[in-house]
């Protein structure tokens, strides 16, 4: 049984794996392309396998370098003299494009994480859903998928959060139904599996440190499957009200492979005691 612990601690001992968004594939000139080059290019696409409705077969558990404590770069609380590096993909300057508003909000919990008040003490460590995207790069267990004809369905360890994707081109609920997990709607484009995740709540949060939405969030995800093992998720936040313009961020996830691995009994639940614990005894503490 993997037991809830402060996700200010966990993350913070973690880095996160990341890769450009969208990144542009090199050209070659035909006349100079080599056979060598040429298997480069289509070794790729031995690995997969198609399901009878057509979905590349991604199925099975996957995990990837446990991320969540920050979105920016942010030094490591746990080893001074390390950063845990940036998540954002765009822009480049990997700064959040903030309203001021915004930042001025993000960094009142940033300032006293792991000495928050009641309001400033992280979601999760009340039991509560972590949402789109966080549940897609912190989660301190694997994620599985499953694909029954015309779904893709994500289960996570974490909070036994789950998630059915139809890939029906349904539309999505009226905006005025508001979702922990949001709604989502999904198709595939090649190797990759692009969902639209509208209808989302206010009440989730991006980071540890406080990074958060407005309930006008719109998620873009791409899960891009590389080979057998590898996929690169990135995630595009489009929430005006909240920040000046668009922004992608991004880590690479990999399939667990080890034998006998499944989803475990996780033991956060509403009603968590951390959340007093945090207050009453700062994680700064001395004795």
């Amino acid at each position: 049984m993997r037991l809830l612990v402060a996700s200010t601690t966990i993350a913070a001992l973690s880095l996160v794996s990341c890769t450009p968004y969208n990144e542009p594939t090199s050209t070659i000139n035909e006349s100079s392309a080599t056979n060598e080059q040429n298997a480069t290019e289509i070794k790729p696409l031995e690995w997969r396998t198609y399901l009878p409705d057509g979905q590349l077969n991604v199925q099975g558990l996957w995990t990837y370098t446990l991320g969540g404590l920050n979105i920016e770069a942010l030094p490591n609380m746990m080893e001074t003299d390390r950063t845990a590096p940036s998540m954002i993909i765009e822009p480049s300057d990997q700064v959040l494009p903030y309203h001021p508003w915004a930042r001025t909000r993000r960094n009142e919990v940033l300032n006293n994480y792991n000495h928050p008040n009641h309001a400033q003490v992280d979601p999760q460590n009340r039991g509560w859903p972590d949402g789109i995207p966080r549940l897609n790069y912190y989660t301190p267990g694997p994620i599985q998928i499953l694909q029954p004809p015309g779904y893709v369905v994500f289960l996570y360890e974490t909070q036994h959060e789950f998630r059915v994707v139809p890939l029906n081109n349904s539309p999505h609920l009226n905006s005025k139904i508001k979702l922990w997990m949001g709604d989502s709607r999904g198709h595939w484009e090649e190797d990759t599996l692009i969902i639209d995740v509208t209808n989302h709540n206010d009440s989730t949060r991006l980071s540890v440190v406080g990074d958060f939405h407005s309930d006008e969030m719109r998620v873009t995800e791409h899960f891009k499957f590389i080979d057998s093992d590898t996929l690169e998720y990135r995630a595009k936040i489009d929430d005006p009200k909240t920040y000046t313009k668009p922004w992608v961020l991004g880590v690479t996830i990999k399939r667990d492979t080890l034998p006998g691995n499944e989803l475990m009994e996780y033991s956060g639940v509403e009603g968590e005691k951390d959340a007093n614990l945090m207050v009453e005894i700062p994680l700064n503490a001395t004795q």
